[in-house]
């Protein structure tokens, strides 16, 4: 049957069928079978509110949401099967990509039994690998800087042997240098999965199973394909190519093992989760490695952010035919966001919604001086007269956007001393460690107030802004996946507008890093 679509992309015929079903399903039957669903208090109501409201209100999946160990909700919505069962916290979904974080950790557990080290060149495992090889470590591996192709792979449902695939991506050169520069890469994440069974000497389903997820407690989580899982409480996937898939029947060969194939629930994510603050699992040393990023923020399975509260922020996403996924972590606050769908939505806005009601965002006051600008005294493009001054001042940071011409300040953020350590950080592990040629320090900037009542092209804001550091888009017609330069953007988390940019080459951004955490005391 054909299904039509909302603007949100929810299959808005099979929703209506499912809550129809549902409605024949008894609430106190649900609740007296032990569903696990949790709203907190208040909080949890709004917590529950954000997701209710996400995709005009079609959020398909199951949410959970946790902080200092307590779950403040957790909870199922939308239909499991596009039939007649409701999503809960004990249905399963396959997480896709958010399986990388299991891989790494698989790895850094034989580490810690003396099996492998992260420095071990890919010849250890292979003895016949091409010689260029013996620069690619698994380090390399595991943070996406092997300079191995990232386009190279073979179908999820691929005939090939582990020995087949390995020489299948093994073979062809290196694309770059390795350790120098990052490039997501599904099938680096594949041969980790090898590398985890060489090692070893067992299937890697096996070795993630008992030194992995039997002491972190796991209780629902296993591959696609593992016939331990309860095939009842898997949801279904919206893949017109494989009908009558779900999350535990799906490709499962080395054209995905290791880098997906993951299936889990929200309560077993939240277990994960403890599992990981204490070294039931991996211990202290094996943890700092996890989360230490090494180029554009990305660690061993994780992306690496820091809040503008000054807490680590671990977290990865996954997306594959049918599920959407985001796993958030604030490690320094103690909350994780779980967030997992078999529908069409914003993972990533739901999680940062939800993060954003359990931690307050600081305001930050910023002073503008535009009285000599152009169009109408909101706009000044600085151009490459632009530069970053930090300095330190009473209670904190102030932060300078500069017009070298004129030798004048346009505008000043006074940061809290953690807000300039979070940036100074973020700055830091998007960039990672120098390359071998000569960093420019050049950089542009401006500042657009067009939103904004002015006096005299002065203005003062104090309120919460967003702190936006990224690697900044390709120049047109450039085929680099970036041009190598950073940006650095103050976004009005009221108003969502960006009047504060930047564009820095990587010399110019390793030098604010340095200035921020030096004015911060760090």
């Amino acid at each position: 049957m054909a299904r039509s679509y909302r603007k949100s992309g929810v299959p808005v015929l099979a929703l209506a069928c499912a809550w129809a079903a549902m409605l024949a399903l008894a609430p106190c039957a649900l609740a007296a079978n032990g569903d696990g669903t949790v709203v907190k208090g208040e909080i949890g109501k709004r917590l529950d509110e954000v997701v209710a409201r996400a995709g005009e209100g079609g959020f398909w999946g199951a949410v959970l949401v946790a902080r200092k160990g307590e779950v403040l909700l957790a909870k199922g919505y939308g239909a499991a099967d596009y039939k007649t069962r409701r999503n809960d916290t004990r249905t399963l979904f396959e997480i896709a990509s958010t399986s990388k974080q299991f891989t790494a950790a698989a790895v850094l557990k034989l580490e810690m039994e003396g099996r492998l080290s992260l420095s071990d060149t890919l010849q250890k495992f292979w003895k016949d690998a091409p010689a260029d090889k013996a620069r690619v470590t698994v380090l390399h591996l595991l943070t996406h800087t092997s300079g191995i192709d990232q386009n190279l792979g073979i179908p999820y449902a691929s005939p090939m042997s582990r020995e087949e695939f390995a020489k299948h991506i093994l073979g062809p050169p290196l694309v770059s240098e390795p350790g120098e520069k990052f490039a997501y890469s599904n099938a680096c994440y594949a041969l980790l999965a090898a590398i985890v069974e060489i090692a070893s000497g067992t299937s890697f389903e096996k070795y993630c199973h008992e030194k992995l997820f039997k002491p972190a407690g796991l209780v629902d989580t296993g591959f696609v394909q593992d016939g331990k899982l309860d095939a009842k409480r898997a949801s279904s996937r919206e893949c017109e190519w494989y009908p009558g898939a779900t999350a535990v029947n799906w490709c499962w060969s080395w054209g995905y093992r290791g880098m997906g194939g993951v299936v889990s629930t929200v309560y077993d994510m939240f277990r994960w989760d403890r599992a990981l603050r204490t070294e039931k699992v991996l211990n202290a040393k094996a943890i700092e490695k996890y989360y230490t990023p090494l180029r554009s923020g990305y660690a061993l399975g994780w992306m690496v952010d820091m809040t503008e509260s000054g807490s680590r922020r671990v977290s990865h996403a996954g997306g594959v035919a049918g599920f959407v996924v985001n796993y958030l972590r604030d490690l320094d606050d103690d909350i994780v966001v779980v967030v997992l769908s078999n529908g069409k939505t914003d993972v990533h806005g739901i999680s940062n919604g939800l993060a954003a009601l359990l931690v307050e965002k600081p305001k930050f006051r910023v002073f503008f001086d535009l009285s000599s600008a152009d169009g109408n005294g909101r706009i000044m493009n600085l151009g490459s007269a632009a530069s970053w001054e930090a300095r330190k001042i009473k209670g904190g940071v102030a932060l300078a956007l500069g017009d070298r011409r004129k030798k004048a300040a346009v505008a000043l953020i006074e940061l809290p001393d953690a807000a300039a350590r979070s940036i100074a950080f973020r700055l830091n592990a998007l960039l990672g460690p120098p390359g071998k040629a000569a960093e420019k320090l050049e950089m542009e900037g401006g500042v657009y107030l067009n939103p904004y009542e002015l006096d005299k092209g002065r203005l003062t804001l104090e309120k919460p802004f967003d702190i936006l550091i990224r690697l900044a888009a390709p120049a047109e017609g450039s085929p680099a996946a970036n041009d190598g330069r950073v940006e650095l953007i103050f976004q009005d988390g009221e108003a969502r507008e960006w009047p504060i940019m930047s564009s820095m080459d990587p010399g110019a951004a390793r030098k604010l890093a340095e200035d921020l955490a030096k004015a911060s005391g760090k």
